[in-house]
């Protein structure tokens, strides 16, 4: 069976032929990838979207890979151009594929893809969900807070901490049509597939848990080797990623620990002077930068830039405490990435996290906009060692018997058999 795999960006594979860095994010698709690629009954291709003025072609390991233009206007890709329909025609026709497996629903380059090959069935594996995202994504900010830190460069790009919801709105729109059209969904928690079936109610649902990285299950959290009063947490640098309610909660835990220390993975914008950004910045990095002087914060955070899986994974075995703050989740590869070393988790009580995080048993859970809640549970695992223990090594008992029993293979050829008979 021939499947043409379609993701939001060239994955690890297809961006060492095109010779750039890997992200930071996504290696749970690596590692997908390199769990099916060898299955006999299965010939994958990779297409995504990349700048570039013309489609590429790749083939490397025997894989078949294709980039064609990122092109975007008003930060969408144009689903609608007769040229970029030719060009997802062009793609399927030559890879032939029986089957389109679109990885997400964020972007609207899977929604023309399928627009452009209706008669090819198709699957979506979900990975976000933009209905819930758009609905979520500036919580714990208000309409004042919104309009104050409003900046140029929001305007003129109608985006950021005030114009975003129109923008998530639309990309909404676009998930809608892409579940409707494949119309077979690949997810790992109820959350996610009462939300497919409100979309569509005869969607049908496969099920398949999240691949992560193996590499997480070489390192051990173990309490004495940790750094004392410090956080390890998600790249953010946009509302739904939560730092601003961290930083809240920071601020009450340094009359506490006045040396805490809040590490962040990921793109730092505090201190991005380059071009555009240092003149023109986004509201939501001015907000951030007023909290961090509001507090006094800028001694306690860490910015760490972009690391590999086992820079990751070395972090969240060294920090005494590790943060999942955002609005809203799927089921955040980050945080089971953390059980899995068996650090001491507390997270966000949102998405499909539920289905694998305990509260009080393998992690801790707290409403979202609480930063005083979350403030008390960071500090009850800082002063208690037997309770960061416990909560660390359930977690990493749970998660690896979870995840590292994962069958891709049946999954998705099980899923696939199904949907193309």
């Amino acid at each position: 069976m021939r499947v043409l795999w379609i993701t939001n960006g060239p994955i690890a594979i297809h961006r060492k032929q095109l010779g750039i860095a890997s992200f930071q994010s996504g290696g749970w698709l690596d590692a997908a990838f390199e769990l099916i690629r060898n299955n006999a009954d299965l010939e994958i291709g990779l297409a995504s979207v990349f700048s570039c003025q013309s489609i590429l072609r790749h083939e490397s390991e025997g894989v078949k890979m294709y980039v064609v233009p990122d092109d975007l206007k008003g930060g969408l890709y144009r689903y609608n151009k007769d040229g970029n329909l030719r060009i997802w025609k062009e793609i399927v026709s030559e890879f032939k594929p029986d089957l389109i497996h679109v990885w997400g629903t964020e972007m609207a380059h899977s929604l023309c893809a399928l627009r452009a090959n209706p008669d090819i069935p198709a699957v979506v594996y979900l990975q976000g969900l933009m209905a819930q995202i758009s609905n979520h994504s500036h919580s714990g900010i208000s309409l004042l807070t919104k309009l104050r830190y409003t900046t140029i460069r929001d305007i003129i790009e109608n985006k950021g901490i005030h114009f975003n919801y129109p923008f998530e709105k639309k990309r909404a729109k676009i998930e809608e049509e892409i579940i409707q059209r494949a119309n077979n969904v690949i997810l790992e928690n109820e959350w996610s597939a009462n939300n497919c079936l409100a979309i569509s109610n005869n969607c049908r649902i496969f099920r398949s848990l999240l691949p992560i990285n193996k590499r997480f299950a070489d390192y051990y959290w173990k309490y004495e080797e940790t750094t004392p009063f410090s956080i390890f947490t998600v790249a953010g640098g946009y509302p739904i990623k939560g730092h601003h309610i961290l930083l809240k909660a920071l601020s009450i835990i340094k009359k506490v620990y006045p040396d805490v220390r809040l590490i962040i993975p990921g793109y730092n914008p505090v201190n991005d002077d380059s071009g555009m950004r240092k003149f023109f910045p986004h509201g939501y990095t001015k907000y951030f930068k007023s909290l961090i002087k509001k507090y006094d914060l800028t001694n306690n955070i860490q910015y760490v830039g972009k690391i590999s899986a086992d820079e990751m994974a070395k972090y969240m075995s060294q920090s005494r405490v590790f943060v999942m703050p955002s609005a809203i989740e799927n089921h955040s590869s980050t945080l089971i990435e953390a059980m899995m070393v068996g650090a001491p988790c507390i997270s966000s009580f949102v998405g499909g996290v539920i289905d694998y995080l305990d509260n009080g048993v393998n992690g801790f859970l707290y409403r979202y906009d609480e930063p005083e809640t979350l403030a008390g549970l960071i500090i009850k695992l800082f002063e208690d060692k037997q309770i960061s223990e416990t909560i660390g090594n359930n977690a990493l008992i749970s998660s690896r018997k979870e995840r590292l029993s994962i069958n891709l293979n049946d999954d998705f050829v099980r899923a696939y058999k199904e949907i193309v008979k």
